[in-house]
């Protein structure tokens, strides 16, 4: 049972970078069409700010993968 309560914390974090990696490009996606069509300075910063979200939370999720038994570790 302590096992099981120790992973949980961890799980959850990782599910959160999952899940806000999810969010952030998706919405990165709707509006990189947007900026295409004489976008506004708002839409910049708006595409800006999420495109630096969306590679926080990819480096989260990369730097909290687990190594597999074969991989070499540096």
């Amino acid at each position: 049972m302590g096992q099981m309560s120790e992973k949980t914390p961890a799980q959850i974090v990782i599910v959160a970078v999952v899940f806000g990696l999810a969010l952030t490009a998706s919405a990165l996606m709707l509006l990189i069409p947007q900026l295409f069509d004489a976008p506004s300075s708002a839409q910049i910063w708006a595409a800006v700010i999420l495109g630096t979200l969306t590679a926080g939370f990819a480096g989260c999720a990369l730097a909290l993968r687990r190594a597999h038994p074969g991989s070499a570790q540096r």
